[in-house]
Order: C-alpha cells, then sequence, then structure tokens
C-alpha cells in the first residue's frame, strides 16, 4: 500500500513494539530521580488544583519507580491497554509539574510530555469508541492504531518545534533573523551559568571567544542560526512521509548538536525523542533487510486491543 503525503503509514508489529520500548525506557529513565521538593513552592499548571508534594523527597520513590516500571510494561506489552500510557502520562505530568513549581520552569521534557498526551488521548477515544459503538474502531485498509500513534507522536515533535520557531517570531516582533547576532550574549549568559551552578569545576574566560566571534560577524551568525530557525519553522514537513522524518529528524539532532557546542545547552530529550519517531531505526533497518515490505502485516486492522 502506497500512502500519501501528510498521512500515517503502514506500520508492522515489530517497529511499533520497538518505538514503544525505546519511548518507554526515555520516559522511566526522565522519573527515575528523586525530586528533593517537600513543597510547592510556587504551584505551576495543574499544581493550583492537585497537591502534587507528595512526589517529593526519596520516600516517594520507593513507590513511584516501582509503579512507573509497571507502566512502562503494560505500555509496551500492550497488556490491559490503554492503562500504562495513561498512568506514564499522569506520573509525567505531575513529577514535572512538581519540579516546575518551584519558582522556576524547565522545558526540556516538554516533548515527551505532548507526545504521552497525543499517544493517551487516542488510545481513551478508541476505548470510548469500542465502549459506546459496542465495536473495535476501524482504521482505512492497510492502517492501524499503530499508524496513528506513530503519526501523532511525529506531530507532537514537529508542533514543539512549530511553536518554538513562532514564539521567537513573536518576542522578536518578526525581526529574529535580523537580530540574530544579538544570541551572542545569550552565549555569555548560558556560559556564565553553567560556572555559577557548579562553581567547582573550574571558571570560565572573562569573555567567550566564540561570543565575540559572533558578534562580530553578523551576516554569518544570521545565515547559521537561521538556518535552525527555519528547521524548526518547518519541522512538519517531517510528516510528509518517512524519508523527510528520517532527514527532519537528523538535521535536527545535528542541531542540537551545534548549539550544545555554542551555548552549553544541551537537548537531549528532544534528541532521543527525534531520534526515536523521526530517524525510526527499526523501520529502516527493516526495510534494509528485505523485511520493509511487510510493513503494515502483524497488526489487527481495528483498535480493539
Amino acid at each position: 500500500m502506497e500512502s500519501k503525503a501528510f498521512s500515517p503509514v503502514p506500520v508492522c508489529a515489530r517497529e511499533w513494539f520497538l518505538l514503544r520500548l525505546f519511548f518507554a525506557m526515555a520516559v522511566v529513565w526522565g522519573l527515575w530521580e528523586a525530586l528533593p521538593f517537600a513543597r510547592q513552592e510556587m504551584p505551576n499548571g495543574i499544581a493550583y488544583f492537585v497537591d502534587l508534594s507528595f512526589l517529593g523527597g526519596p520516600e516517594a520513590m520507593t513507590w513511584f519507580r516501582p509503579l512507573v516500571i509497571v507502566a512502562a510494561v503494560l505500555y509496551v506489552t500492550g497488556f490491559l491497554n490503554p492503562l500504562g500510557v495513561v498512568v506514564l502520562t499522569l506520573a509525567h505530568l505531575g513529577y514535572n509539574t512538581l519540579h516546575n513549581s518551584q519558582g522556576f520552569t524547565f522545558h526540556g521534557n516538554n516533548m515527551i510530555g505532548l507526545i504521552l498526551i497525543t499517544q493517551s488521548v487516542a488510545e481513551l477515544f478508541w476505548l470510548g469508541w469500542r465502549l459506546v459503538k459496542g465495536r473495535p474502531f476501524t482504521f482505512a485498509a492497510g492502517l492501524s492504531a499503530a499508524s496513528y500513534q506513530l503519526y501523532f507522536s511525529q506531530c507532537a515533535v514537529a508542533a514543539v518545534y512549530v511553536t518554538s520557531a513562532i514564539t521567537k517570531l513573536s518576542k522578536t516582533e518578526g525581526l529574529w533573523l535580523f537580530k540574530s547576532h544579538y544570541l551572542a550574549k545569550a552565549v555569555v549568559k548560558t556560559h556564565r551559568q553553567l560556572y555559577y551552578d557548579n562553581p567547582s569545576k573550574g571558571v570560565y574566560e572573562p569573555v567567550i571567544g566564540i561570543a565575540q566571534w559572533l558578534a562580530e560577524h553578523h551576516i554569518i551568525t544570521r545565515l547559521a542560526f537561521g538556518a535552525g530557525f527555519f528547521l524548526e519553522l518547518f519541522a512538519f514537513v517531517a510528516l510528509w512521509n518517512r524519508a523527510w522524518a528520517l532527514f527532519i529528524g537528523t538535521s535536527f539532532i545535528a542541531f542540537h548538536f551545534g548549539v550544545e557546542l555554542i551555548m552549553k545547552l544541551d537537548f537531549r530529550v528532544n534528541q532521543v525523542m527525534c531520534f526515536i519517531f523521526l530517524v525510526n531505526l527499526p523501520f529502516w533497518i527493516s526495510w534494509m533487510t528485505g523485511l520493509g515490505s511487510k510493513s503494515g502485516k502483524g497488526l489487527p486492522q481495528t483498535a480493539g486491543r
């Protein structure tokens, strides 16, 4: 079956199992460290309505970690679906909301949260359909629940980047490209902040050489940062087909390594999500070994799992 552009593609059971496995490992890894917070200093998001302080401290990890592991196993195996993905989503939202309720916010896990939410909403919709209609949801020929979950996950990844690009335009009144050389100041800021966060690891030079170079070479700086900006703005092209997803995914991974080199800011979570859902090695390995032609087989054509 030949897929249309910007639409779900056939996904085989092996591919979707491995994608779930990799994603579950990333989610669990991000929830493993004990939060050193005993209270919500400045409630944020759902913390306005629910006191999430019970998730803080090493004591909470005695039950939180086993809960997350069990949910991850349910998610990967598909047993008692959609319980696993829903529990992982709630755990991720609660854990990171408590982290962001201390007077500062960290956006590095937004992409995982959005992917979990989209997958949960889809699974709950299909479950509701089955309960209300009395029959599983029927997909188009050649497609399955896995096809749509992969597509929704890719949409979530692309949405984070497009939103970032639009925010840049909004904050600079559409002049982000023309002001991009001022990012030299941000380079100095991040380098200094790294020192103040970890003073025992050494002292950074008073004037960052790379920041000075960026400030002095406006055109080259605008071209370099402009390429990253347009990559974010047109991230939705990854939804065109598998080949474009591979290209956009590898481009983002390289882009983030460049940002880390210059600004000392790592986006490991984003890189891992791009690697899992855009690069999608399970599919390309199967394709290169001659198993790709079987993509779409091995999964039921309904959501009634």
